[in-house]
């Protein structure tokens, strides 16, 4: 994989970071960058080493690690798992979990859903 290509998987306020803002090294597949905030996708890609900093989102492959510098730590990223760095000078690291979506529904979009006439719902309270 190429600089410009894992420029597209590292975002930085919802843009790519910027090419002068971190280091790619293809060979041992090491991403470095003194940023923070960074959300990098990898996922589907392993044996990936990151150098970053705090407050850092991954989504990566099997067996990547994470190196902070600023709290002197390694961390194992979980496989499958989408994991977000605590923020800066604070070790370790939150595992995200994508909540489940509220679904609102009227009376009338219930009433239908089930076909019951809507006179016939009764709410418990």
């Amino acid at each position: 994989m190429t600089k410009k290509e894992v420029q597209q998987r590292v975002l930085q306020n919802g843009k790519p970071l910027s090419l002068d803002k971190f280091e790619w090294d293809e060979k041992t597949k090491t991403f470095s960058s003194n940023e923070n905030d960074l959300v990098l996708d990898f996922a589907g890609i392993s044996s990936c080493t990151f150098n970053t900093e705090g407050n850092c989102t991954f989504k990566t492959g099997s067996e990547c690690v994470v190196v902070r510098r600023d709290v002197y730590e390694i961390i194992e990223i979980p496989e499958g798992k989408k994991i977000r760095l605590n923020e800066y000078g604070v070790k370790g690291y939150k595992v995200l979990v994508k909540k489940p979506k509220k679904v609102v529904l009227t009376m009338d979009e219930i009433a239908e859903k089930f076909g019951v006439p809507v006179g016939n719902l009764k709410i418990k309270k």
